[in-house]
């Protein structure tokens, strides 16, 4: 906050984030993700693992900043989540962000195995099923992609899932294109 005093007393305004000052790599890392400004993003959270490199939030921070880097930034992403998991494997927030990433480039099929794993722990939130109607879609299994919508708007009818009225719209949408597509 910026506080200074008026003839109508003390006023306070808020400042920017990065107008503070952030001190660590690891701060400028956040602020430049948050900016969108992922090639700083990717050099500050690179340096925040040097700095610390026994610590995981660092790793993770480093992995998220390279997965939303060019294909060979996301390549390395993808590797560290394998590793990750393989240390790990029902860690349902790394199955997801690796099944978004995946979605991202191009493999709808990893994809969907990993939308499933994440829904099998039982700790993903009950809307993955719409991402895998997503990625079902885009993978070409149209005919899946409406019964796995078609199951989650009976969810949402009969309590078991939460759908925003957007959402809701948005996946009676995906049903009606993708029938008119394969000629339901």
């Amino acid at each position: 906050q910026d506080c200074h005093d008026t003839p109508y007393g003390t006023v306070c305004d808020m400042k920017p984030a990065d107008a503070a000052g952030a001190s660590s790599a690891s701060a400028r890392a956040y602020l430049a993700y948050g900016k969108q400004d992922y090639p700083e993003a990717i050099r500050q959270a690179q340096l925040a693992v040097e700095q610390s490199p026994e610590s995981p939030t660092m790793q993770r921070l480093l992995t998220i900043t390279l997965a939303s880097g060019n294909a060979t930034q996301q390549a390395q992403a993808i590797e560290r989540m394998n590793a990750e998991l393989a240390q790990t494997p029902a860690d349902v927030n790394l199955l997801m962000q690796r099944a978004y990433l995946r979605q991202r480039t191009h493999e709808f099929n990893a994809a969907l195995e990993d939308f499933r794993a994440a829904q099998a722990t039982g700790k993903a939130p009950p809307t993955v099923v719409l991402d895998e109607g997503y990625t079902l879609a885009a993978a070409g299994q149209k005919q899946q992609a409406v019964s796995t919508f078609k199951q989650a708007i009976d969810r949402s009818d009969s309590g078991d899932l939460s759908l925003s009225p957007e959402q809701r719209y948005n996946t009676r949408s995906a049903i009606a294109g993708l029938s008119r597509e394969w000629g339901l």
